[in-house]
Order: structure tokens, then sequence, then C-alpha cells
């Protein structure tokens, strides 16, 4: 029985996580569809439920460390290094402060998050925002949850309730790589000691279960986090730049003589009745361009906010740097 809970918590948490990110694929597009977005997408009403996931996610940390002190501890300790017994309360109370600190700590406001140029690519300057028409700076986002701009956005995290910004990347980042050390060191220690306990209880088992679990899925969510710091974008810039490239795959991309970016549509004949529109979601007049330039592979495509170099990427994004 406490095996099919713990197969269905499981389940849940990985559909959760993944559905918005292969909403197109079978199963996660129902899940996304019928669960994710009634519960998640619809901010004016219940705003209670966006604090269920954390709740439910610090009742699992919670509960791994109250069965490993009350069930475990006592089975595994003679196996343990003298260090592991200051290493893992250590791991365990650093993973919840910057649980907290995530939670609570939000990111700066406009004003007090350093200016980024425009790249006239994915931003352009003299915009205000749509919803709190406050000026839009390069690199930020509305977030309709928050209800404010966000300076460096990256995306409003379900597992925080909260946006993830300038601000607190700094806590941000440490929360996610303590979730995969303390629960990636108990999954390794925790199946090591099963060559040398003769006798494996229900609470041991739970414990390598979830640990196992959610290690996975700490490490998965993570990788992809650090893969966007190494590439110089945020969730948000990155959803961005896939709207530019999918013009440039369809053959539609353009740049004039200054380097800013336009996508073709024609009406008529190719060359003749071309119109052309700014990539600047907010500029919706119609364009036509003397001897516009197509972009033909993503390398003439250039990142301004990439350092090209992972460190000047994190540094960049932490503000009490």
């Amino acid at each position: 029985m406490l095996l099919l809970f713990l197969l269905l918590v499981v389940s849940q948490v990985g559909l959760l996580v993944f559905s918005p990110l292969l909403s197109d694929k079978p199963v996660f597009k129902w899940y996304y569809e019928r669960v994710y977005c009634p519960l998640f997408t619809d901010y004016s009403r219940h705003r209670w439920k966006f604090w269920v996931v954390p709740l439910f996610y610090l009742s699992i940390l919670l509960y791994c460390t109250y069965i490993y002190y009350k069930n475990v501890r006592s089975a595994v300790e003679d196996h343990l290094y003298v260090i592991e017994t200051v290493f893992i309360p250590f791991m365990i109370a650093f993973t919840l402060l910057t649980g907290v600190l995530s939670v609570f700590v939000k990111p700066l406001e406009i004003i007090e998050a350093p200016r980024f140029e425009p790249d006239y690519a994915i931003f352009y300057p003299g915009i205000n925002c749509q919803s709190c028409h406050a000026v839009k700076v390069p690199r930020s986002k509305h977030c309709s949850l928050c209800r404010r701009c966000i300076p460096l956005q990256d995306h409003h995290c379900i597992w925080i309730n909260n946006c993830v910004g300038y601000g607190n990347y700094e806590y941000f980042y440490p929360f996610l790589l303590a979730n995969c050390t303390i629960l990636s060191y108990a999954s390794i220690r925790l199946f090591s000691m099963l060559r040398v306990l003769r006798v494996v209880s229900k609470h041991f088992l739970s414990l390598f279960l979830l640990t196992t679990a959610f290690a996975l899925l700490a490490i998965i969510f993570t990788y992809y986090q650090l893969k966007l710091v190494q590439e110089g974008m945020t969730n948000n810039e990155q959803d961005k730049w896939y709207l530019v490239h999918e013009h440039m795959r369809d053959g539609n991309l353009f740049k004039d003589n200054n380097g800013s970016l336009y996508y073709r549509t024609s009406s008529g004949v190719e060359g003749i009745d071309d119109t052309f529109y700014s990539t600047n979601l907010y500029d919706h007049r119609k364009y036509k361009l003397n001897n516009p330039s197509r972009i033909h592979s993503a390398e003439e495509l250039t990142n301004i906010y990439d350092r090209g170099d992972f460190w000047k990427n994190l540094v960049e994004r932490i503000s009490v740097l």
C-alpha cells in the first residue's frame, strides 16, 4: 500500500514538472490541459492554491527527515563516518534555509536592477508594459501572479510560489544544488547499505525510494536551469528566441542594414508583395525593406546577453555581487 502511494506521488510530481515542457506529447498534453492549466494558469481565483506545491514539497522533505531520525538512523549509524554525522544535519538545515529564502525573498524592483541594452531581436526600447504600464526594460517580464514586471525574470516557479529573477537567484540556485546534493547522497548511501544490512525495514525502503525519485527530478531540473546560464539566457528569453528561430527555419527571417530583425509574410509573388513585421511583439506596423538580408542559420543570430562564460553569466544574475 505504501509503495503504491509513493508511486502515485512520484508520478504526479513528474507530470507536474514536465507537462508544461512536453505539452505537445500524449499523456502530458492531457495532463497539461486538464490538470495543470486549470490549477496554475487561472491566476485570479483561489490564490491559496499556489501554496499547495511548496507545502507538498516541504512535507516530503520533512517526512524524509523524520523517518531518517526516527526509524532509519539507528539501523545505519554504525556504518556512518564521523563526517557524515555533521554533513547530514548541515545539508538538511541548508536545504530548508535556502528553500525558505527562495520562497520569501522577492526579486528586486525594476529601478533597483541593472539596465541592459536592447538587442533589437527579442528586446526593443520605448515599450510600456501592457499590464502594469511600467517601462518594459530589456530582459524583464511581467508576471501575472506577482502582478508586476520582474527584472531579469527567468520564470515563476511553482515549487517556491515565487518569481525567479534579479534579487533572488542567489538563493534559488543554492536551493537547487542543495536538493541535488542531499537527495543524491541519501539515495546512493542508502543503496550502498543494502549490501551490509541484514534486514531492510519498510521505512528504509520508503526513504530510499523517495530520495531516489526526487533526486532524479531535482538533477534534471537543475541541469536545465544551469544550461540556460551557460547559454546566457533565461526561460523567458528562450521562449522568445524560439519564435525567432521558427521564422528562420521557415525561411522568413530577415535583417535590415541596421541589424534589426524582421519576419516576412507574402500575399502574392515572393519578393514583390512581401510585407515585413518586426520581431518586436509590441510593434504591429507593416514594413517595406530595401535589400533585406535573409538569416539562414542560428550562427548569424547573436545573443548579446551571453558573456561567453558560465561564471560571467552566473555572476551577472547575482545581485549581492
